[in-house]
């Protein structure tokens, strides 16, 4: 198993980078992705999720991450962060990841407070 911290770590500046294909990179092809809208399942269903991400909320180079705590244990990490982005307000968020012994993504968990800007 690879170091937690560091697959977390790579995670959130794949994520940050706006990269669709390096954020993929990083999941398992049966992944899940639990968010509070509904369950993403697989590649292509993950990758529909971060497509609208990069484009529709964390648009790269026009937000501003925060990456407020990071913990991790074996093959879990968890992150809370906020962002403040050109469409949203996002005060509170966190994410936990399940890495497989190929330090993928198997199973993410993500919730926040997402209030939209007119």
């Amino acid at each position: 198993m690879q170091d937690t911290k560091k697959l977390v770590e790579d995670h959130v500046a794949a994520l940050t980078s706006g990269n669709v294909d390096l954020i993929m990179s990083h999941y398992a092809s049966d992944a899940i992705l639990i968010h509070l809208q509904g369950i993403a399942s697989g590649e292509k269903e993950i990758r529909g999720l971060f497509e609208f991400y990069v484009t529709g909320v964390l648009i790269p180079g026009k937000s501003n991450f925060d990456l407020q705590a990071s913990s991790s244990t074996q093959n879990i990490g968890c992150i809370i962060w906020s962002a403040d982005t050109p469409t949203f307000d996002i005060p509170f968020a966190t994410d936990t990841f399940v890495f497989n012994d190929k330090g993928l993504i198997i199973q993410q968990t993500t919730a926040g407070i997402m209030n939209p800007k007119d």
